[in-house]
């Protein structure tokens, strides 16, 4: 979640930074659609190995 609230990673994106609350939306939103079927929406997302 931090990643959409730092100006610095979404300087050329298509959207602003983002608040936790707005990022946690866009997370539901995103993990409704995935459920649809025949499913009409792909998101990726990246994690850090440790």
């Amino acid at each position: 979640m931090a990643v959409y609230g730092a100006p610095v990673v979404v300087e050329h994106l298509s959207f602003e930074s983002r608040t936790r609350g707005q990022v946690a939306a866009t997370l539901a939103s995103v993990i409704e659609a995935a459920k649809e079927e025949p499913r009409r929406e792909y998101s990726l997302a990246v994690l850090a190995a440790d």
